[in-house]
Order: C-alpha cells, then sequence, then structure tokens
C-alpha cells in the first residue's frame, strides 16, 4: 500500500474539511450542526490564502466512539492517494470520542503521513511548532474528556450501589488511562486558563459633571469610590466648561421701549430679591465634615445630601437628593429632632479633602478648616470656597476629671 508523504507544510496545502455529528443529535439528512461546521472551516480557510479546500467529508449520524465511517474511510483514501495533506475539523471531539484511537491518529498515524490537523475551537495544529509543553498535555486530557462525554450518552443509565456489591478502593489497582503527573499539570493548566477568563479588569469610575446651572462642572462624589485621580476630576470639569465656552453668545435685542423710564424711578436701584446668602458652616477635619444646624435649616432639614466637587475651582457643593440617588449621604433628622449639629464620615469625601489641604502642621499636629456656605435658593445648593482658607489647630479635648479630684479642688478652695 502506498503511502503519500507530506514534508513541505508551507506549500499547497490542499485541506479537507471532516463534519461530523452524532446519531443522539438526529437522523436528519444534514443537520444545522453539520451546517454550522461547514460555515465555521470555510471562514477559517479564507482569512488563510495558505490553505486551498480541496474537499469535504461528513458523516451525520455516526457516533464517535470508533473510526469506521464512511466519510471518514473515504477521507483516508484520499489521503493514500495524495489528494489531500490537510485535515480541518471544527474541534477535537469532531475526529472522535475514542481516546486511545484518538491518540492513534494525532501522535502517531498523521504525523507519520505528514498530514497537518487543525481543530478551531481548540485552538490546535500541529503544524504550529511553537505550541507549548502545557498546551500538549491539554490535547490528550480533552480526548479522554470527550470519550468520557460519549460513553454517558451512550448509556444514558446511572445506578447506585446500594450493597448489591461490595466496594472497595485499592489504590494504583491499574495502570492510569492518564499518568498522575500529566493529570496534575493538566489541572494546573486548565486553573490558568479559567483564571484569565474570570479576570476582569475593574472599571474605572465614571465621571459625570454637571452641565448647567450654579453646579456646571461639579462632580458628585460616590460614597462607595475606593480613589479617584485628582487629575481626572479636574480634567473632567475642564471638558465640560470647555463645550459651554463653545457655545455662541446670545444676541440680546433692546427694544426702544427698554430705553425710555419713568422719569420717577431715576436714581433708584433694583433689589435682587434671589440674592445668594448664607449661614452655613461647615468644619473639615481629617475624618469628618460637621455642618452647623443653620446648614439643615438652609436645605429644609433634607433627609439625605450628596457632595459635589469642582477640582478646577476647588469648590465644594452640598444638595438634597432623594435616598435612592446613587451618591446619597446621610444627613439631617426632621426639624423636632435635629437639635445638633451634623457630623459625616464618608472615606471617598475625605479622600478628596486630603488632596486639597493639608491637615497636619510641621509639629504633627492636627489641622481643622472652618469654610462659610453660600446658599442659592433656587436650586437649593450651598456651596463652600476652600481657595482661601486658613487652617485652625485643633483643639485637644479634655477627659473627664475625676470626682476625687474635683473634691480636692473644693475643699482647697
Amino acid at each position: 500500500m502506498a503511502l503519500f508523504f507530506y514534508k513541505e507544510k508551507n506549500k499547497d496545502i490542499r485541506a479537507a474539511a471532516y463534519l461530523r455529528l452524532s446519531i443522539e443529535d438526529g437522523d436528519k439528512a444534514e443537520s444545522n450542526s453539520i451546517g454550522n461546521q461547514r460555515e465555521l472551516i470555510r471562514d477559517f480557510v479564507a482569512e488563510r490564502p495558505e490553505l486551498h479546500l480541496v474537499g469535504e467529508y461528513a458523516d451525520d449520524g455516526y457516533t464517535g466512539t470508533n473510526f469506521e465511517r464512511p466519510g471518514f474511510t473515504q477521507m483516508m483514501e484520499d489521503i493514500k492517494s495524495g489528494k489531500i495533506n490537510c485535515i480541518i475539523v471544527k474541534d477535537l471531539s469532531r475526529l472522535g470520542r475514542n481516546y486511545i484511537e484518538m491518540g492513534k491518529y494525532l501522535e502517531q498515524i498523521f504525523p507519520m503521513m505528514g498530514i497537518r490537523f487543525i481543530a478551531i475551537n481548540d485552538n490546535y495544529d500541529n503544524a504550529n511548532t511553537e505550541s507549548s509543553d502545557s498546551d500538549s498535555i491539554v490535547v490528550p486530557f480533552k480526548n479522554l474528556l470527550n470519550d468520557s462525554y460519549c460513553r454517558d450518552c451512550l448509556t444514558h443509565k446511572t445506578k447506585k450501589n446500594e450493597g448489591e456489591v461490595e466496594q472497595y478502593f485499592i489504590p494504583d489497582h491499574h495502570p492510569a488511562i492518564v499518568e498522575r503527573e500529566i493529570w496534575d499539570k493538566a489541572q494546573v493548566r486548565l486553573e490558568q486558563i479559567a483564571g484569565k477568563r474570570r479576570r476582569i479588569r475593574q472599571k474605572q469610575q465614571r465621571l459625570v459633571p454637571l452641565r448647567k446651572g450654579v453646579l456646571l462642572g461639579f462632580v458628585p462624589i460616590r460614597p462607595t469610590w475606593k480613589a479617584v485621580s485628582f487629575k481626572r476630576l479636574e480634567t473632567a470639569t475642564e471638558k465640560v466648561m470647555a463645550l459651554v465656552d463653545a457655545k455662541p453668545e446670545q444676541v440680546h435685542i433692546e427694544y426702544e421701549s427698554e430705553e425710555c423710564e419713568m422719569e420717577i424711578l431715576k436714581g433708584f436701584e433694583v433689589i435682587n430679591l434671589k440674592q445668594p446668602k448664607g449661614e452655613s458652616i461647615m468644619t473639615v477635619t481629617s475624618n469628618s465634615l460637621k455642618f452647623n444646624k443653620a446648614t439643615a435649616v438652609e436645605l429644609n432639614y433634607a433627609p439625605y445630601i450628596k457632595v459635589l466637587l469642582n477640582a478646577k475651582t476647588r469648590q465644594i457643593a452640598i444638595q438634597p437628593c432623594s435616598e435612592k440617588d446613587p451618591n446619597a449621604i446621610k444627613f439631617s433628622n426632621e426639624e423636632s429632632k435635629q437639635t445638633y449639629a451634623i457630623s459625616i464620615k464618608v472615606p471617598a469625601i475625605q479622600v478628596e479633602f486630603r488632596r486639597m489641604l493639608p491637615f497636619e502642621d510641621d509639629n504633627g499636629g492636627k489641622l481643622s478648616y472652618t469654610l462659610n456656605g453660600t446658599l442659592y435658593p433656587d436650586e437649593q445648593v450651598v456651596i463652600y470656597d476652600i481657595g482661601d482658607v486658613k487652617p485652625e489647630t485643633e483643639k485637644k479635648r479634655r477627659g473627664r476629671r475625676k470626682k476625687s479630684e474635683i473634691e480636692a479642688e473644693q475643699k482647697e478652695n
């Protein structure tokens, strides 16, 4: 019997598509699965000009547990006659599900005959000399899994041993199909592959500056943020401001009637009833923000607020929001119960303050800052300017004096 030996792998690659569907998937003349395999292989070949698809062999409705299939037999005859020197399949299980036979074809018969074998979905190509040792371990392991899968599908039976037969465990009773060393290496490799698929890049915090009103350019700070680059905050604000500056200025047309003023009103000034005002005071320490009760009054005892930052102008703002707002922070009680100052501790906010202000002096003493807020009633916003604020040394809190010390002092007096 004459054998065809293929040595020049980069010249005249005459490829054959081999398609197979197990009988368990149905006895149709040509199932959708066969069509899908054909389309996948044709797309694969179309992207590789060195491959020439010269034939197609299909076994629709034949099991992979043996290789006595008409399509496969004809393909092997054409290989021997030299018509084809490359086989392309969708994956290893399409060629077969018999571990022993698959090993013979992949490791002995195909290499001896000079046949290039490609399994697309398993990323296997025996002409690829750059494949690693670990990948070569995975291929026989996959063949073993395909073999086991097929046996389960054929029997469809499980029977629990409920004492009818005695059970024994005898380690190393017979030679393993897969040596333990190879098995362990395959497990490590499969874990590495699975780990790469599970590795998901952390999403950056989405910065959404406001685009209108008194809060133009401010970015809401989400309490769940771990850390945000101060440069990103500045850039986000600058982009929004640039868009606003790029808009053409509105032209104001003065009508003749506007120039006519009643003689009696000459010298009077218009009083702006909506002029910003503020009695709010915010005290900033290294680990908290404290607001006086006037802040709660100005914001109508808002139960929740959000904190916004304009990194470009170095301003902080607070504004009432709903509990469902992703940026919501618990703020005030109802009016009858809010009798004291409000303190909030949110790490994400404190991080931004620590980037803008120092909280330790040269001697290691703690610093704090007191900021006066400006209320904008129309938008229910209080804005604090950090630009010119001056630090204050935090006063050390005195502990409680012991009763004995107080009594001793009273006796002396």
